[in-house]
């Protein structure tokens, strides 16, 4: 297996109980011994001579918050990377920590590969293979902003120690493409059934080998599982991760304005300024004409000749019947 190896920090030796490791022991899996599991700081570089499912390197920065448990579509935000070109990272029904499906270094193939559209029962009788990698990278992400955040998940392995491993990296080069940069911790060995990936190994702030990575403008993590020219023989199954979550605190949250009404006079805000000039002037003061009915100049004169008398009464009584069509002057004359 190739790697650079920038420093060992140390054999972690897990003595007296390991139930800690153990949480959804898969049914007929034998729990390791606490002597056969290590882990390491170290780099890893994406192999230049890998295949990828898809476009290597993303060209556009992918949302901070990520969670993958394998049960929806594939690959979806995910680059796949590895030394062989028909076995990837993918969906696979053997493991898993919850649900059907966990995800495995060689679960997935291109179109026309088994594993392409129903993902393999478990893991093959020959075990993982020999001399490969299998990279399932996230990003690049903003962390600009962030205060923080880092990645957890759960993870299962059953590797030959010391010398095959299931590690998870990240990055601050400007995207994930060949030869990019990558550091983070490496487990090997046994790790007993599922356990949760240490806090300490995916914090942003103090990420392993490269400090704090919380502010940094372009951000990849990886998930890697490599191996050297042999391993112990088929029993080894290799790694197998799931529930993954990638997640920061949002610096830069979207903000939803609220808007309170003023309460009074005038209600709710002007919306846009008064478009010009109130057009003409106002011409004095508004006059409402009061109308005064003229009264008749002699009640019951219908004839006009400024008398009332009998003449007056006979016209009433003509035009009251429909003799006479209109009077002189009828405004005393009721209905």
């Amino acid at each position: 297996m190739r790697r650079l190896l920038a420093g060992l920090v140390g054999i972690a030796v897990v003595a007296g109980a390991l139930a800690w490791f153990a949480q959804g022991v898969a049914v007929g899996q034998d729990p390791g011994e606490p002597d056969q599991l290590s882990w390491e700081v170290m780099t890893a570089e994406m192999p230049e001579d890998a295949y990828t499912f898809g476009e290597a390197g993303v060209a556009e920065l992918l949302p901070s918050n990520k969670y993958e448990d394998f049960e929806g579509p594939w690959p979806n935000d995910w680059q796949l990377l590895s030394t062989t070109g028909d076995k990837f990272w993918g969906p696979n029904k053997c493991l898993a920590y919850e649900g059907t499906y966990d995800g495995w270094p060689e679960a997935f193939g291109p179109a026309g590969h088994p594993s392409h559209n129903d993902p393999p029962a478990c893991t093959s009788p020959a075990g993982y293979n020999d001399d490969f990698q299998s990279w399932l990278v996230y990003g690049p992400f903003s962390l600009v902003g962030e205060t923080e955040g880092g990645v957890s998940l759960q993870i299962l392995f059953d590797t030959q120690l010391e010398h095959d491993t299931c590690g998870v990296y990240a990055s601050t080069d400007v995207e994930c493409e060949w030869g990019a940069g990558f550091w983070g911790v490496a487990y090997s060995g046994d790790s007993g059934g599922w356990m949760p990936w240490p806090v300490e190994y995916g914090d942003f702030s103090n990420w392993p080998g490269l400090d704090s990575i919380l502010g940094e403008p372009h951000v990849c993590v990886a998930f890697v599982s490599q191996s050297d020219a042999s391993h112990t023989g088929p029993a080894d199954k290799g790694c197998f991760l799931d529930n993954i979550n990638i997640e920061s605190n949002g610096g830069t949250p979207t903000i939803t304005p609220t808007i309170t009404p003023t309460i009074g006079p005038t209600i709710g805000p002007t919306i846009g300024p008064t478009i010009g000039p109130t057009i003409g002037p106002t011409i004095g003061p508004t006059i409402t004409p009061t109308i005064t009915p003229t009264p008749c100049p002699m009640c019951g004169d219908v004839n006009c000749d400024n008398t009332v008398d009998a003449v007056d009464a006979l016209f009433i009584l003509q035009y009251v019947v429909g003799l006479r069509q209109q009077l002189c002057d009828p405004c005393c004359i009721g209905p």
